[in-house]
């Protein structure tokens, strides 16, 4: 995200290398908190910012990986929270 410039962008990086999936001009103001959601089903990517839904992409060929969080600005990221979530959720 990029307040300066206005816009948000989802990224990916296979073998060393960086691509841009989606772009839009949606920034932020400076020292205004944010929540952002990113959802992970199957090849499916969602990603909300403070509920409303902002990117759906999907892409066969992310099978496993990490997340990374980066700014060219001055932020901080707080209570950063990675869930696996059962697929086969048990109903009682």
């Amino acid at each position: 995200m990029s307040a300066r410039y206005g816009y948000t962008r989802l990224e990916k990086k296979v073998d060393g290398v960086f691509s841009s999936l989606l772009t839009n001009a949606r920034g932020y103001y400076i020292g205004m908190p944010l929540n952002i959601d990113v959802e992970v089903r199957g090849n499916f990517i969602f990603v909300y910012i403070d509920g409303d839904p902002v990117f759906s992409f999907q892409d066969s060929s992310l099978r496993r990986g990490g997340i990374a969080l980066y700014t060219r600005a001055e932020a901080d990221f707080d209570n950063v929270v990675v869930e696996s979530i059962d697929p086969n959720p048990t109903i009682v």
